[in-house]
């Protein structure tokens, strides 16, 4: 089959790639063409225009080493879009797609000014074939905001099968739209390390296994002294992954590569993103997760029984180095959750 999916896949954010990334490498698997239906770069964070205005932020501020991670980070994410086969309503092709899928992320966020501003894009309003979603989510859109908009659930009406990535986004299909959904995995447990590892295979490893912090945001002060003495305990130097941090021994600006080459070769992670929680899975580490009071990823950690990395700001690391998860229980959760996720596919895409 010919295959759109209608994805964030030019975001400059190592998770949106991936997940289209591995969607895309999923269904090529099951013998599918795959084309991604073409997003503007307007009001995006792949816009050339914010990038200009922070660099000149930085410039001003003497900040010489933010402004060229800027320029690092864009220029690494028009490398990995190489990937992605992107087509339009004006190309031959797209009168030829055999069925569109949308998903996965937060495409259907009606808290985000850009997606309720392009909420015709990404409920399928103007599509001319079959229509399903793969692990759409609303994130935290409350209830009522669908409840009275009359462009989704009209659009929901027209999509033959839906998936959705969360209890929040379930209960929203069946309560607003009325019908039902099934909950899948997020796309890139779809796939496993040795598939995201061909992204890398020539570059070498990083010395040491170093410590890897993943984190969005500052980290508390009690964190950080945590952090600090682990390095001390251990002897490892640590790498902040998208954020500069000047007390960290080295810092990597945002680049999908890097992501993945930090994941196969750290020995330890420090988190509180989906994404960084759902690779220290894939990746078998031990892991420490700040990430509690989101409830996409505590949802996540309770269904694969690791719910023991999650820690507080204030404790002690070390155990979490040391204490191995169980990743026989682990992945065997991972691994019904994921062939039960390919059936959804199989079954909607086999027609």
């Amino acid at each position: 089959m010919n295959i759109c999916i209608i994805t964030v896949y030019n975001s400059e954010n190592c998770g949106s790639f991936l997940q289209a990334y591995a969607l895309k490498t999923a269904l090529e698997k099951l013998g599918h063409h795959v084309y991604f239906l073409n997003r503007s770069k307007k009001d995006t964070s792949h816009a050339l225009k914010p990038h200009i205005e922070d660099s000149i932020k930085k410039l001003l501020q003497l900040q010489f080493k933010d402004c060229k991670n800027i320029w690092m980070r864009y220029k690494a994410f028009i490398n990995v879009q190489k990937f992605f086969s992107t087509i339009s309503e004006s190309d031959e092709i797209y009168h030829k797609i055999d069925c569109f899928v949308i998903g996965s992320d937060t495409l259907w966020n009606l808290n985000s000014k850009y997606f309720s501003k392009n909420i015709d894009i990404y409920f399928g309003k103007n599509l001319n074939s079959k229509i399903i979603t793969y692990a759409v989510s609303v994130a935290n859109t409350p209830k009522d905001k669908f409840v009275n908009n009359k462009t989704a659930i009209e659009c929901s009406q027209r999509i033959s099968d839906i998936s959705v990535r969360d209890d929040a986004t379930y209960e929203i299909v069946k309560d607003v739209f009325h019908m039902d959904s099934e909950i899948v995995c997020d796309p890139t447990l779809l796939l496993n390390k040795d598939d995201y590892n061909l992204l890398i295979k020539d570059r070498p490893a990083f010395d040491d296994a170093p410590i890897l912090i993943y984190y969005f945001g500052n980290l508390p002060d009690d964190s950080i002294y945590q952090i600090k003495k682990l390095r001390e305990e251990i002897g490892k130097k640590i790498i902040s992954f998208g954020q500069y941090r000047d007390w960290c021994d080295i810092n990597i600006p945002f680049d999908p590569y890097l992501f993945i080459q930090c994941y196969r070769d750290c020995s330890f992670v420090i988190t509180n993103t989906f994404h960084g929680t759902i690779f220290s899975l894939i990746y078998e580490k031990n892991f420490a997760n700040y990430g509690q009071e989101k409830k996409k990823i505590k949802s996540l950690l309770s269904s694969t029984d690791a719910e023991k990395a999650f820690a507080l700001t204030d404790e002690d690391l070390l155990p979490f180095f040391e204490n191995r998860l169980n990743y026989n229980i682990i992945n065997k959760k991972i691994e019904e959750h994921k062939n039960s996720s390919i059936q959804f596919l199989k079954r909607n895409l086999n027609n």
